[in-house]
């Protein structure tokens, strides 16, 4: 016999999971979640931040590599 599914619970189940291990899921339900208003919208530079952060996971690069550390000794504004 086959189990019945709430198709609203499976559905949120399956949105939680791919937030939980999909980062581009994860930065889009959470811009929705935060400014719901906002359509999202997704650009080249989105892609590269994850590709970027995916290639530190993977150990293939460090995140200063990854530019995703700055040291900001030479920036102009700085918080004292």
């Amino acid at each position: 016999m086959r189990k019945r599914v709430n198709k609203r619970y499976a559905d949120q189940d399956f949105i939680n999971a791919a937030v939980r291990t999909d980062p581009a899921a994860f930065l889009h339900h959470s811009q929705l979640t935060l400014e719901p208003d906002k359509p999202f919208r997704k650009n080249w530079h989105i892609d590269a931040v994850l590709y970027a952060l995916e290639q530190v996971r993977l150990g293939h690069r460090t995140a200063s590599d990854a530019c995703l550390v700055r040291n900001n000794q030479n920036s102009k504004s700085r918080l004292s």
